[in-house]
């Protein structure tokens, strides 16, 4: 897929590279391979820490939803007024319990993120330090946990879509989740995780406060609703 002078950095050039195959490349812990076959192989150690991460995400899930679905009828006074809970706010439970746990998950995410860019040796300006010796470009074990955080979360998100209530936004979630994985699984692969991380970063901080506010308004505090969501116009631009 790569030539030899397009794939190496300038440390295995010359006398050097003419040991290693044409289709040479490299694994998560920068080990070189020579055929494709054997770096499939590599990359497809993956997906036993993916599919244990995806349970794991599965159990939390549940155990969140669980927590949040007591406050949620505590607070709008289920045993107090059963009658009105029942006609106002039942149909309000599964939209609140999804978008409650979206803006959970994003905010710890995020944080992740930042803590894993701040323990980078690169930083962002300029430009051009996010390509520097690529594709040799380390892949700290805090960043591929991050990034298998990352893709595990949305493999058992589109799952379970399946298996749930289908809601008017159903095919907006396969499609935003089947594209996510996507370019995780393709960044990863490219060796442009740096690149993937930034993305994240960007897009995981302004999906805090969309959820947030989806959440608040499902709990009827109308002035987060609006700082919210303010902050999260201004994050997105």
């Amino acid at each position: 897929m790569w030539g030899k002078q397009s794939w190496f950095t300038h440390e295995y050039s010359g006398d050097n590279i003419s040991t290693f195959a044409h289709n040479a490349v490299v694994d998560a812990n920068n080990a070189l391979f020579v055929t494709d076959l054997e770096r499939v192989v590599c990359e497809a150690r993956g997906l036993v820490p993916i599919c244990i991460l995806a349970l794991c995400f599965f159990v939390v899930k549940k155990l969140y939803r669980f927590c949040a679905l007591r406050f949620f009828r505590r607070w709008h006074g289920e045993t107090s007024n059963p009658v009105a809970y029942e006609a106002t706010f039942r149909k309000l439970e599964r939209k609140f319990l999804e978008n409650s746990w979206y803006a959970t998950y994003y905010t710890l995410a995020f944080s992740m993120a930042l803590w894993v860019f701040m323990t980078e040796e690169w930083t962002v300006f300029p430009l051009t330090n996010i390509w520097a010796n690529w594709p040799l470009q380390p892949f700290r074990p805090s960043f591929l946990f991050y990034y298998l955080l990352e893709l595990s979360f949305y493999v058992e998100a589109l799952v379970s879509h399946f298996f749930e209530t289908r809601l008017d936004d159903f095919w907006v979630y396969v499609i935003h989740h089947v594209t996510t994985i996507l370019l995780i699984l393709f960044s990863a692969w490219a060796r442009c995780h740096r690149h993937g991380l930034l993305l994240l970063l960007l897009h995981d901080v302004s999906d805090i406060f969309l959820y947030s506010a989806k959440s608040f308004r499902y709990l009827r505090l109308e002035k987060l609703v609006d700082v919210t969501f303010i902050i999260f116009a201004i994050s997105f631009f």
